[in-house]
């Protein structure tokens, strides 16, 4: 598996996130980077993707490709499945 890759949308989410919530994101991304399998599969609409709880507040929402895991969105949990 290859490193993690950021659509445009995670990395401003990374960006707008608190300190402690940004940290804990890192360590997540981390896990994607060592070849971990992180987080959930989803189902239905967002079948293909996966997610992995960042705290209590936010979500990681990322895919598995060829090139490595794609990080698509870090969105609050309220909206992360919608």
């Amino acid at each position: 598996m290859g490193a993690v890759r950021l659509s445009k949308r995670a990395e401003a989410d990374l960006e707008a996130l608190p300190a402690p919530v940004r940290r804990k994101a890192d360590e997540v991304i981390a896990s994607l980077d060592a070849g971990e399998l992180v987080g959930k599969k989803l189902v239905a609409q967002l079948q293909g993707l996966r997610s992995a709880r960042v705290g209590r507040t936010h979500r990681l929402i990322y895919k598995l490709t060829d090139a490595g895991p794609f990080v698509v969105a870090v969105p609050p949990r309220r909206d992360a499945y919608r």
